[in-house]
């Protein structure tokens, strides 16, 4: 049997689930016949050794046929129950990605009522590292130079009225941002202060400041 598709053992259990299985013996040689007519075709002929006198096996061509549509049914079942799993986990992944945006949208609404309060009393900057002042269109060396002092061969800035020094960085004559680091921060740091003395020089380059997760943009 070269074209065989189904095993005789496959269709000797599908013969226990009939429910005719219960009042009717079904025996090897029945399984074997209509496990010719499965795999081979209704109109093909039995081997000898299948045959019986009278020529007429109607009832298993008819078992054939139904075990052919018990097999579609069954892959059919597999087919839709595998969709649905697909469509249960791209679900299930939806409400895992709109469950993790909203838990990082409410952390990020924490984190901003938190810096907001400790703004108040002078503390919002110890939340980061670092604090980064970034000047969009960069900041002239002159006019900063008004407002603050360089020092460490113009590695280090710090604004007038505050003790609090930044890193510089810098494109020619441009200063492009000040950051504060941990390595930089001194314990006695007025926040106030030195708030207000960046305002100043964001005022003078005629620039609007935008304060954002513990940074600075001045453009």
């Amino acid at each position: 049997m070269k074209n065989q598709k189904y095993t005789l053992k496959q269709i000797r259990e599908w013969f226990r689930q009939l429910e005719e299985n219960r009042y009717r013996k079904r025996y090897m040689v029945d399984a074997k016949r209509v496990h010719h007519y499965v795999n081979l075709g209704e109109d093909t002929d039995l081997p000898a050794s299948l045959q019986r006198k009278n020529g007429a096996y109607t009832r298993e061509k008819a078992l054939a046929k139904q075990f052919k549509k018990f097999v579609r049914e069954q892959a059919r079942l597999a087919k839709e129950e595998k969709a649905k799993k697909v469509r249960n986990e791209g679900i299930i992944s939806s409400i895992r990605k709109i469950v993790k945006e909203h838990i990082s949208e409410s952390n990020r609404s924490k984190i901003m009522n938190l810096r907001e309060q400790l703004k108040r009393i002078g503390g919002a900057k110890h939340l980061t590292e670092s604090t980064a002042v970034n000047f969009t269109s960069g900041a002239n060396l002159n006019v900063l130079k008004k407002f603050g002092t360089f020092d460490k061969g113009g590695k280090l800035y710090t604004l007038n009225g505050t003790n609090q020094p930044m890193l510089v960085s810098k494109k020619g004559s441009n200063i492009e941002s000040l950051t504060i680091t941990s390595g930089l921060r001194v314990s006695k740091f007025d926040d106030r202060a030195w708030e207000k003395q960046l305002y100043k020089l964001a005022k003078s380059l005629g620039k609007s400041v935008d304060d954002e997760y513990g940074d600075y943009e001045i453009g």
